[in-house]
């Protein structure tokens, strides 16, 4: 294989590899590059991959970690203050979940918090009457309470599933307690469209 196959796959892998490696110290790609270019200059072709593919790795890391939305300051889920009290909390829906017979949940993002800007999904649930539409911009009152683990061991962790799909929080309410405030066309628009072919 050329160089540039290994260093397409060392990328992938460090990217899958994220989050459980994530740290490094910035002295080792500036190691790992000299040595690159020392092999380079001395023909020495399998130093030289090596090289490139773990930069590549390191490479992977980097961009998966800045993808990331967990690593943007403003992220809801690194402020515990703002848990466990009533909120006015702005969010727009980006997702209908399917119904159960407890309820109807949505993936919303939410935007502001108490009038601080803020970033990071959460699911909200609602009571199974409810029919938001993916796109609408909403202000309601609440709580932004984590997402609880399994009870039981070896039980299914929805806490857990729901973070890797990067939701963090739950907020509880009532569709009458909440406030219209806009419409993105384009999503509703697309979900519109999906749901009449689905």
């Amino acid at each position: 294989m050329s160089p540039l196959a290994y260093c397409t796959l060392w990328f992938v892998a460090g990217i899958l590899a994220y989050p459980y490696i994530t740290s490094f110290h910035f002295s080792i790609p500036v190691l790992l590059f000299s040595i690159s270019i020392l092999c380079h200059k001395k023909r020495w072709r399998y130093g030289f991959i090596l090289c490139l593919s773990l930069l590549s790795w390191i490479g992977g890391q980097q961009w998966a970690q800045l993808q990331d939305p967990l690593q943007h300051p403003k992220h809801i889920a690194h402020h515990d203050q703002q848990l466990n009290k009533e909120s006015i909390i702005t969010f727009t829906v980006q997702q209908k979940r399917k119904p159960s017979r407890f309820g109807q949940s949505y993936i919303v993002e939410v935007q502001q918090v108490d009038r601080q800007s803020f970033t990071g999904l959460v699911l909200l649930q609602l009571e199974v009457s409810s029919s938001l539409t993916i796109g609408e911009k909403y202000m309601t009152i609440g709580k932004l309470l984590p997402i609880p683990s399994a009870p039981n061991p070896g039980g299914f962790d929805f806490g857990n599933y729901m973070k890797k799909k990067g939701v963090h929080l739950q907020l509880y309410g009532n569709s009458s307690q909440l406030t219209f405030i806009s419409k993105k066309n384009l999503l509703g628009g697309l979900h519109k469209k999906r749901e009449r072919k689905c």
